[in-house]
C-alpha cells in the first residue's frame, strides 16, 4: 500500500476526476486493498504478513 500512498502524494491536488482517468484514484485503491485484504483475512492478518 506504500506505493498507493506514494502516487497519492505525488498526484496532489492535481487529480482529474476519477472517471476521466485511466486509472483509478490511488485513494480508491487503498480503500480496495484494505478491503480485500480485511475479506481474505478475517481474523486478522497472519503472522510476519504486512500490508
Amino acid at each position: 500500500m506504500r506505493v498507493m500512498e506514494a502516487l497519492a502524494q505525488a498526484s496532489g491536488s492535481s487529480r482529474q476526476p476519477e472517471f476521466l482517468s485511466s486509472h483509478p484514484n490511488p485513494d480508491n485503491r487503498i480503500e480496495n486493498i484494505q478491503a480485500a485484504i480485511e475479506a481474505a483475512f478475517p481474523d486478522g492478518l497472519p503472522e510476519g504478513l504486512t500490508p
